[in-house]
């Protein structure tokens, strides 16, 4: 089965998310990868819950969710995230965006938490 350019370009962050919490008996498989593909895709099929991607799109969620709990509380900084290298920029542009534009509105270019921002999102 040919799996989709952006599905590809997640499964190695469902892994990482996965991994981080996978008991022994997550399954990894092409077989999981292509069952995810179907459901997350197209809706089609059923994934079981030992489904390692299955398990990382859902930890990734949770912790995209905490991320801006945090930005929005003063314990998280967008520059934090960016630093890291396990994520990647177009990644990180795409979850975050509606709490970087909502950080920054109404925008002031001549702010310096802006004018960082902008530079950050156009690296990648």
């Amino acid at each position: 089965m040919k799996l989709g350019k952006k599905f590809k370009k997640m499964i190695p962050l469902y892994e990482m998310f996965a991994k981080e919490f996978a008991s022994a008996d997550i399954d990894f498989s092409d077989k999981a990868k292509e069952a995810m593909y179907l459901y997350e895709t197209y809706g089609e099929g059923f994934v079981d819950e030992r489904n390692g991607y299955f398990l990382g799109k859902k930890i990734l969620n949770l912790q995209v969710t905490s991320w801006k709990e945090d930005m929005k509380n003063g314990l998280l900084y967008f520059e934090e995230l960016y630093n890291d290298p396990n994520y990647p920029h177009w990644w990180l542009n795409s979850v975050l965006k509606g709490s970087i534009q909502g950080f920054l509105n109404p925008k002031n270019p001549d702010n310096i938490i802006y004018i960082n921002l902008n530079n950050i999102l156009k690296e990648d």
